[in-house]
């Protein structure tokens, strides 16, 4: 399984799904499984702590110039980049961008769009993971404001139905594949074979 770093300021917006980029220098293969996780303490000195599954949808090359007069322009972002880099505003984010970006220098980069996935395991089942691509059930529950997009086990215990029969519930033998296909469905959209509702909410309460 892949694993990237997250600074810890961006682990809310990543959860919260308002953080859907990423700038790096080295790309990230898009339909892929990764790992989000944070350090707990010194980078390569302590524990990881995972955050989130993602997949990156696409990547696109960027141009991250940090001007003499102290601006910050992103070539090739689009616009509206500070929301989707987790950022409170554009200043917010030029202020970043200036720690990282040594002034009248120009960076080429990377921009990721990726979209997050919920796993859930249960080891005495044939197929022992489930996973639910994320954008897609807001899309299916944006009327149901008490839905949990954080928790896969009190989403798939409330919508577990309407998820099924989306086609968002997707099943493997290990979370990668489970995840693989979460995201494949999630673009296919075909009908649910899944192993029903019942068995579903079974295979979360005994763990």
């Amino acid at each position: 399984m892949i694993r990237r770093s997250l600074n810890k300021r961006f682990v809310e917006a990543v959860l919260s799904d308002t953080k859907t980029t990423t700038i790096r220098e080295n790309a990230w293969p898009v339909g892929v499984p990764i790992r989000l996780f944070t350090w707990t303490g010194a980078p390569y000195r302590s524990k990881q702590q995972d955050v989130a599954m993602v997949v990156v949808r696409e990547v696109k090359q960027v141009r991250i110039n940090h001007l003499p007069d102290g601006a910050i322009l992103i070539e090739g972002g689009g616009p509206r980049l500070h929301e989707t880099e987790g950022f409170r505003d554009e200043e917010d984010m030029a202020a970043w961008f200036r720690g990282v970006v040594p002034l009248a220098q120009s960076w080429p980069q990377n921009l990721m769009r990726f979209e997050r996935v919920l796993t859930h395991e249960a080891k005495h089942m044939s197929m022992p993971w489930v996973a639910v691509h994320v954008p897609s059930a807001r899309r299916v529950l944006g009327g149901y404001q008490d839905a949990d997009f954080r928790d896969i086990g009190n989403l798939m215990a409330g919508y577990c139905n309407l998820l099924e029969r989306a086609g968002l519930v997707a099943e493997g033998k290990t979370e990668e594949e489970a995840v693989r296909r979460a995201w494949k469905q999630a673009r296919t959209n075909p009908r649910a074979e899944g192993r029903g509702c019942l068995k579903t909410l079974i295979n979360f309460n005994h763990v």
